[in-house]
């Protein structure tokens, strides 16, 4: 019912009016998440301990492999591979979203790039949509538009999405819906 006064609101230009129901609406969504959130976390978290998401940073090749060198020895011979600049895999098999989303792991997939990942759209999006936190540092990224929401509200709807073998952190429909009718209204 909600999403007909929104859609309403945004028809008849009134961005005040959409712009408090959206609001009002994340608030009722963000106290009935909590548990839904721990869960989405606690998954997260154990694709990196199991080994699906096997990526790494510099330093931390440093420490398995001892030095540079090795480092570089070890790509050479098939052990290691360099994604991009600073990031590590032991297997290759990880999407460049995957990689991304590694590299920034304070933000969560939204809009176009989301209802592409979902099947909601056949387009195919240009850029990565990123949503994070409105205190986060920029992303300099040519491949990614940056969106910026409060912290408060930024995991509520929050889940970890297997597509195709790809596992992305992106939001529940119902958050979708919400999130493009506030970017609508902005």
């Amino acid at each position: 019912m909600f999403f007909g006064i929104v859609w309403r609101a945004m028809r008849e230009n009134r961005e005040t009016i959409c712009s408090s129901i959206c609001s009002q609406i994340l608030v009722d969504y963000k106290r009935h998440d909590m548990i839904q959130l721990e869960r989405t976390n606690e998954k997260y978290e154990k694709l990196h301990s199991v080994g699906k998401m096997a990526l790494m940073g510099y330093r931390k090749c440093e420490e398995r492999f001892g030095s540079s060198y090795q480092i570089e020895k070890a790509i050479a011979e098939g052990r290691l591979f360099k994604m991009e600049t600073g990031v590590y895999s032991d297997d290759g098999t990880e999407s460049e979203i995957e990689v991304l989303q590694w590299r920034y792991p304070e933000s969560v997939i939204t809009l176009g790039t989301a209802y592409y990942y979902y099947d909601l759209t056949d387009v195919i999006p240009d850029a990565y949509d990123f949503l994070t936190a409105r205190n986060a540092r920029r992303i300099h990224d040519e491949r990614i538009h940056q969106y910026y929401i409060p912290a408060e509200v930024l995991k509520v709807g929050m889940i970890v999405r297997n597509c195709d073998g790809e596992h992305i952190r992106t939001y529940d429909l119902e958050r979708l819906v919400i999130e493009t009718a506030r970017m609508k209204c902005a």
